[in-house]
């Protein structure tokens, strides 16, 4: 009963804070913040089949706009590293693949924007680690990792 009572006041929590963009996470992690964009601007770093990718000076511009498509924060670290992300996203639940050397984690954070379905079950958060490398997505990576 302690348990079901300590969920829904989380739950309630959460949905009173609301939703944030990875870009409020950022300083959780110090890495290189990106955002995918349809925005149309000058100050674009470059654009790939209409999608404009900025870079964090620019996020202010756009934040809470519905031209953001998706986010990434690219930082160096280890697989070791992931169960700390995980908590420090919230992520209530995840799922994880290895695809040749590159193991990815597929999640869901009540805490993040921009929702997608994979499977029927809602998605949010991806994270990729790579030789040493590791990519946070939100709300799956769309570029490469």
């Amino acid at each position: 009963m302690r348990r079901l009572l300590f969920f829904l006041i989380i739950c309630i929590a959460l949905v009173f804070f609301g939703k944030a963009d990875l870009a409020s996470f950022n300083s959780k992690f110090d890495g290189e913040y990106v955002v995918y964009s349809t925005e149309k601007s000058d100050t674009k770093a470059f654009a790939v089949a209409g999608i404009t990718v900025f870079r964090a000076d620019f996020i202010e511009q756009i934040s809470g706009k519905n031209e953001v498509l998706g986010e990434t924060i690219t930082l160096s670290g280890s697989k070791d590293d992931i169960p700390t992300i995980l908590n420090r996203l919230y992520t209530v639940y995840h799922t994880s693949e290895t695809i040749g050397d590159i193991y990815i984690v597929y999640g869901y954070s009540p805490k993040l924007k921009r929702t997608q379905f994979i499977n029927r079950k809602p998605v949010n958060l991806q994270i990729t680690y790579h030789n040493g490398t590791i990519t946070i997505s939100n709300p799956i990576n769309l570029g490469s990792f």
